[in-house]
């Protein structure tokens, strides 16, 4: 017996740059996870267990940034979102955004972090004029490059049919100003995280983490009739049962035939 559900598969987001001591450049946004859910109720499960893979925000420190981890479900994979530039101090090398689901913004003119055909957008490249860094690539749209001293927007996420969220939303680029502060982490899971804010002097300062992933899986409540489906959490929303994976499980569906016990307590009564 097969079961036919809806798949949301979204991917950790990258965390944002951090700068370095001293005058620097901000930090470029992170990029958001990888994002992917079902156009349908067209995903055909039958009895077993499947695997389910929630990728987790990638975390920055003031000396380093990470890019997320990929989710996945049943050997579908979304890639983590790229982390983003380093806000670079003297001698002012070039600082690329990483690629991931979607890729991380840039600084001083480094390569923009290129998202994955399917999954998310690229971020954006930061100029060398101003100080300021380029956001981190979204769901729905790519990042923006810095406007002035301002870092650039992060991309737009996109948000779910099932569950009304928006997901996988890009940091926004580290601005040119004093204060310095850490980068704000993402909201909602796969979002990127902001990075750092660069100056004319200061210390070492973290970007914004990335948010973790999660993993849905849905379905019409009577479709499920004698079918038993556990793993993660398990809510009912309307007609559908929905079950959610915050932190990496497995999903198990099983069931009886009904014919077979009759024929056996029949054999039973003859005998």
């Amino acid at each position: 017996m097969a079961l036919n559900g809806r798949r949301l598969i979204v991917a950790g987001g990258g965390s944002g740059g951090y700068v370095e001591a001293n005058n620097a450049y901000g930090g470029g946004g992170g990029g958001g996870g990888g994002y992917l859910e079902d156009a349908g109720y067209t995903y055909a499960l039958a009895n077993g267990s499947y695997s389910v893979v929630v990728g987790l925000g990638g975390t920055s420190t003031s000396s380093a940034s990470n890019s997320g981890g990929d989710s996945s479900f049943d050997g579908t994979t979304m890639t983590g979102g790229g982390k983003g530039a380093v806000g670079v101090a003297s001698p002012y090398p070039a600082s690329p955004g990483s690629n991931g689901g979607s890729g991380g913004g840039s600084a001083n003119g480094g390569t923009k972090g290129t998202g994955t055909a399917g999954q998310g957008h690229d971020g954006a490249v930061g100029g060398a004029a101003t100080g300021a860094s380029a956001g981190g690539g979204g769901a729905t749209a790519a990042g923006s490059a810095e406007s002035g001293t301002n870092g650039g927007a992060g991309g737009l996420g996109t948000t779910s049919v099932m569950t009304g969220v928006t997901y996988s939303k890009g940091g926004k680029g580290g601005d040119y100003r004093s204060p310095r502060g850490d980068g704000a982490n993402g909201v909602n899971p796969g979002d990127g995280g902001a990075g750092s804010n660069g100056s004319n002097a200061g210390s070492a300062f973290k970007g914004g983490d990335g948010k973790d992933g999660i993993v849905v899986f849905q379905y019409l409540t009577s479709d499920a009739t004698g079918i038993t489906i556990t793993g993660g959490t398990i809510t009912t929303q309307g007609s559908y049962t929905r079950h959610t994976f915050t932190s990496s499980g497995t999903l198990s569906l099983s069931s009886g035939t009904i014919i077979p016990l009759v024929m056996h307590h029949l054999k039973m009564m003859r005998s």
